[in-house]
């Protein structure tokens, strides 16, 4: 993260509630930081960019920790594309990905 953040007016769009290292790493580094819900990304990056932040990466974390939402791979699939049509880029924690059992 550290290596991405460049002044204050950098943002990371990142899942509330977070693992706190996110939160915390943000603040530590001087950017902005705040909730999304994965339907509105687009509109989310909109409204940062309208408020002078430059966003610089989107933060994932499949499965959710705390709350174990698990997103579908087509979801998946919407973020990498996302992400790249935006040149963000994407940090996916998936620490936990092992732990879940998908039958």
């Amino acid at each position: 993260m550290q290596l991405l953040i460049k002044s204050e007016n950098d943002g990371f769009l990142c899942p509330i509630p977070p693992y706190p290292l996110y939160p915390a790493s943000i603040d530590l580094h001087g950017a902005t930081g705040w909730g999304l819900e994965v339907s509105s990304l687009k509109k989310q990056l909109e409204a940062a960019k309208s408020q002078g932040i430059i966003v610089r990466a989107l933060v994932v974390i499949n499965p959710r920790n705390p709350t174990g939402q698990v997103l579908g791979e087509e979801n998946q699939r919407d973020i990498v594309e996302f992400c790249g049509k935006e040149g963000l880029v994407l940090l996916a924690d998936e620490v936990y990905q092992e732990n879940v059992n998908c039958e």
